[in-house]
């Protein structure tokens, strides 16, 4: 699948899902005269640009994250082509050489403070999603997503690196169509989540997204697994399985918790406890994030064709935190909490053929910085843990680091 290809398949399946959620989602007033999150009467003066560059990557860049030290950068990505067309009727048969060529990927891990590289990250083929560094920093884990139709190559894996060397130090092989995967705080267990129909990071609903630290991989059809595990052993702990439920919306997980929607019901599963608890009101559907604090859960929805409306609820007793705010239209929204879960950074759109990347303080309800510099689209946001800095990756095979304002 070539990046036109690849960038019309995201493009018809979000419309599909920006649908969807039209219907389903109630529409909410907004106030007349009020700014819009990416236009250019809600933010005075031009964007900030990026105060450094990391180049290196030949393809996408996928997903980002940033050690707990904040020592560290790991990005990963790649890219999936279609294989070569035969005769109309005939059978066409590949080796599993050829059907590697098919996928690409690639990982690198990058110094914070002086942006030179530092290892290259090795791993079997396939396009590297939801990176994820270990509570002490020592270990990185990541998805290796591969082409569905590449059934003579090793099932999909989630991948552990060893953070220094770069070197694959374990693989847990136990997924159809792995998309993302998170440490617990203690280190001694991961989350993993699997899926049909991966769409990357970023990508407008799912049914599964992580949301903080970068990890914003989703999967587009309702059904897949979410598991705890033991690591390294790999023993499951907890395991909630979507296959069999009414699953719509997408699920969000973070390194502590799950939010997901079953029959219209919005549950937060406990990954540590394995308590599954229900949001007492009913939360419209769209692109779902949860507070690293457990407290709030962010929705974007759709209002008309060029706005979206994003809104705050609480986990406690699901009633609405403040007014809803307008974003600007856009078909790939990423967003993700800062570490203290005071501000949402979020990409609404494009201005002169650049994404921008807004900086919402929640509780004050005003866009208190904005960035550009990516051509084309953002697909992964990591705030460092003190929220000194953001960290983006793009379609424009960069990653950009951006210095946030003090709080």
């Amino acid at each position: 699948m070539n990046r036109l290809q690849y960038d019309l398949w995201k493009t018809s399946l979000a419309a599909l899902v920006l649908l969807q959620v039209h219907v389903a989602t109630p529409l909410f007033a907004q106030e007349p005269n009020e700014p819009t999150i990416g236009s250019q009467e809600s933010f005075a003066g031009p964007p900030t640009q990026a105060t450094q560059i990391l180049r290196g990557h030949l393809y996408s860049v996928e997903t980002v994250a940033i050690s707990p030290d904040r020592t560290t950068i790991a990005s990963g990505g790649g890219m999936s082509k279609l294989p070569r067309t035969g005769k109309p009727g005939v059978v066409q048969s590949f080796t599993v050489k050829e059907l590697q060529a098919l996928t690409k990927g690639e990982a690198i891990t990058w110094d914070l403070k002086s942006t030179k590289r530092k290892a290259t990250l090795t791993q079997p083929p396939g396009v590297v999603i939801g990176l994820s560094f270990s509570p002490n920093g020592n270990v990185i884990g990541g998805c290796l997503h591969n082409p569905p139709f590449a059934d003579g190559l090793p099932k999909p894996a989630v991948v552990f690196w060893d953070a220094t060397k770069g070197k694959p130090a374990r693989q847990y092989m136990g997924l159809t169509e792995p998309t993302a995967m998170a440490f617990l705080p203690d280190g001694m267990s991961v989350i993993v989540a699997d899926g049909k129909t991966a769409i990357f990071d970023g990508g407008f609903s799912g049914p599964v997204a992580f949301g903080d630290f970068g990890k914003n991989a989703v999967v587009r059809q309702p059904g897949g697994v979410i598991r705890v595990l033991e690591y390294p052993a790999f023993t499951v702990s907890h395991e909630i399985d979507l296959r069999k439920v009414n699953c719509t919306s997408n699920v969000h997980i973070d390194p502590m918790r799950v939010a997901y929607k079953q029959d219209q019901k919005t549950h937060v599963f406990d990954a540590a406890t394995g308590r599954d608890a229900i949001v007492p009101a009913e939360i419209p559907n769209g692109h779902m994030r949860l507070s690293p604090d457990g407290k709030v859960i962010a929705i974007l929805c759709e209002k008309v064709a060029d706005k979206h409306l994003l809104q705050f609820f609480s986990v406690e007793n699901g009633a609405a935190i403040g007014k809803p705010a307008a974003v600007i239209a856009t078909w790939e929204p990423t967003m993700t909490f800062s570490s203290d879960s005071r501000w949402l950074a979020l990409t609404p759109g494009w201005a002169n053929d650049e994404s921008l990347i807004c900086l919402w303080d929640i509780a004050n309800r005003q866009e208190i910085a904005r960035f550009a510099g990516h051509k084309g689209g953002v697909n992964s946001l990591a705030f460092a843990s003190d929220d000194s800095v953001l960290v983006s990756g793009g379609d424009d095979k960069t990653v950009k680091i951006w210095k946030l304002p003090a709080k």
